[in-house]
């Protein structure tokens, strides 16, 4: 109990650090991820290492940033992408844990722990799974608010990141100096349905966790 007890604290200072880490870098500019968002990618990152390393500690932690910075549950018109949820996080937890009472006990703490509540409007956040094969895109058509920073953030299970690639209700392209890998950012001048393409150029097939306000 002792050593597991050790593991839960440093999983602890971890979760602790990286939310320091990403307020400080969003106060420094302004073209870095809000909070929110850095959240849920800090989410997406210890999700990536639980399933690649089988650890039931990591995608506990995931569970639980997402419990403290919760994505809206409806679905994306026209898309059947499985919610990036703390649910199935703790479910596959439970799975990897083989029965070891003292992360089921883990576990149940965070199921018992009552998600934040979103912001009821169009600008809620939004985080879904999705696999995209090789040479292929993924489609996504959302509605964001006028004057409001818009930010959209990927992460790949892969090597590669998938481009992003925005364009408003004409067609056309939106271009922001603000874009980087796996992140873009813009502010939208009216309340519009944007067309969000995720592109696999590469030669093989990728999983990702698509997230947006």
């Amino acid at each position: 109990m002792k050593k597991m007890k050790k593991i839960t604290n440093l999983m602890i200072i971890a979760v602790v650090c990286i939310f320091t880490t990403t307020s400080v870098f969003a106060q420094a500019t302004k073209n870095t991820p809000s909070k929110q968002i850095s959240n849920l990618t800090a989410a997406a990152d210890f999700a990536d290492y639980g399933y690649q390393n089988k650890s039931s500690l990591a995608l506990i932690t995931a569970a639980s940033i997402l419990n403290a910075t919760p994505a809206n549950e409806k679905k994306v018109a026209g898309e059947e992408n499985a919610e990036f949820s703390a649910k199935q996080l703790l479910e596959d937890a439970k799975k990897l844990a083989n029965g070891d009472q003292a992360v089921l006990a883990m576990i149940t703490k965070v199921e018992g722990q009552k998600p934040e509540k979103t912001r009821g409007s169009m600008s809620e956040l939004l985080a879904y799974n999705c696999r995209i094969m090789a040479g292929a895109v993924k489609v996504y058509q959302i509605t964001y608010v006028a004057n409001s920073k818009a930010e959209i953030s990927v992460k790949s299970s892969a090597a590669a990141i998938p481009e992003i690639i925005v364009e408003n209700s004409k067609g056309e392209i939106v271009k922001s100096e603000s874009s980087d890998k796996g992140y873009f950012t813009w502010t939208p001048s009216k309340a519009e349905s944007y067309k969000i393409t995720l592109k696999n150029a590469s030669t093989d097939d990728m999983k990702c966790v698509f997230i947006t306000n």
